[in-house]
């Protein structure tokens, strides 16, 4: 279940994408004005913007990356190739921009649909969760390490639900294969990832485990700030305000996804033949909240304001709300 960009799907089919890279004659810059209009504004990266634009010839509805390559650092670059390499339908490309032209989504992320509601209701997150551990389950059986699953990297849409942002995504040489570079996002990152240690597929299943706990009930079982991570012993605690109305058996589960042994941890297999898991999969992943919904939701005050954790647990305010139409 995947589009041949790589981008693990959900409920939609794969269909061939085009990909082109720029001619030395032109800038990359000239090429996307020459190909694209920009229709809006969507949002600011760390060293990237992100617009919606049509195609001037072809139409259809895109989003476009543009990433200033001057100021990225040298994992940054290698973050870069990976998302050109695995999401990218055009990549236009030159000495000092990368353009990606990817798929635009219509439901935001995970993190703003939390954000919004305070916590998913027990069927809507036995859905995501049911559609995430498939990506997961796809991934780890073509030996891919996604290493950064976290809400604002789950992206939502009418068609599903995708596990996005594969910059620090690394393909092993067989399942026994150990990975040593430490990666990822604190507060969702494995101990033995934050300890140095070696290790493989189970840190991609400690993420989910922490994913699952916040959609339940709003908030995260760890802290995210790297120097309070390294003194955690990592305990799981279920306070009864929010989780009194959540089943022992889901509790555990989580419990397990979240053991600080790896090895005590289920693998992306196990979670799929869970019975909780497979009962989502009959619960389709909700489509897009209406305008009016939204309208209601977002322009009754300021918006709904936010802190998002960047990959080095840099925090990152936010405000969710309309933009004027």
């Amino acid at each position: 279940p995947t589009t041949s960009n790589g981008a693990v799907v959900l409920d939609q089919p794969g269909t061939p994408l085009v990909r082109l890279q720029s001619t030395p004659k032109k800038a990359a810059a000239v090429l996307f004005d020459e190909q694209y209009e920009v229709l809006k504004h969507l949002g600011n990266g760390s060293y990237s913007q992100v617009k919606q634009v049509t195609h001037r010839s072809q139409g259809g509805t895109f989003a476009a990356k543009l990433v200033e390559k001057q100021v990225l650092s040298k994992t940054d670059r290698v973050a870069l190739s990976q998302e050109v390499l695995i999401l990218s339908r055009v990549v236009l490309e030159d000495e000092s921009k990368c353009i990606m032209i990817i798929e635009c989504l219509d439901g935001g992320d995970l993190f703003d649909r939390v954000t919004q509601k305070g916590k998913l209701a027990d069927a809507e997150a036995q859905g995501v969760m049911a559609a995430l551990v498939e990506a997961v389950f796809y991934c780890h059986s073509h030996c891919i390490l996604h290493r950064d699953i976290k809400p604002e990297n789950i992206l939502m849409s009418s068609a599903g639900i995708k596990l996005c942002d594969f910059g620090f995504a690394k393909q092993l040489n067989s399942v026994h294969e150990r990975a040593t570079d430490s990666c990822g996002t604190p507060g969702y990152a494995a101990p033995e990832v934050l300890n140095g240690r070696s290790y493989g597929f189970e840190v991609d299943v400690f993420s989910l485990g922490v994913v699952l706990y916040i959609l339940l009930c709003g908030y995260p079982p760890f802290p995210m700030k790297l120097q309070k991570l390294r003194k955690h012993n990592f305990e799981v605690l279920f306070p009864p305000k929010e989780w009194n109305h959540v089943a022992y058996s889901t509790k555990e589960l989580i419990k397990s996804m979240l053991a600080v042994d790896p090895a005590l941890r289920p693998t992306a297999l196990m979670l799929k033949q869970h019975p909780w898991i497979v009962q989502g999969r009959r619960v389709r992943p909700p489509a897009t909240a209406s305008s009016a919904d939204l309208h209601a939701a977002f322009t009754s005050g300021a918006g709904v304001s936010a802190m998002k954790y960047g990959r080095q647990g840099i925090p990152h305010a936010t405000c969710i709300s309309l933009c004027p139409t």
